[in-house]
């Protein structure tokens, strides 16, 4: 069984607008790849996930690379 998220993953209103715009045959890997990679330690710096100085889009502090040729990013506050 998995463990419960200790964090709370809070989706944008523009999510939604965003995913119509990406082919469905990735709508997993960006799924997956959210409970993986911040479900547990968004606030760890990786190879791929880097906190972003300063702050630029959309007020994120944290950019999270992934996908084929790292074509995909999640851009996050990591805020309480």
């Amino acid at each position: 069984m998995a463990s419960r998220c200790p964090y709370d993953i809070i989706y944008d209103t523009a999510v939604g607008q965003h995913l119509r715009t990406i082919e469905r045959r990735y709508h997993g890997l960006i799924r997956t790849t959210i409970a993986e990679q911040l479900c547990f330690t968004p606030l760890v710096e990786t190879r791929n996930r880097k906190p972003r100085t300063p702050p630029e889009s959309f007020g994120a502090r944290w950019d999270l690379r992934y996908g084929p040729q790292n074509r995909f990013r999640i851009f996050y506050s990591g805020a309480a």
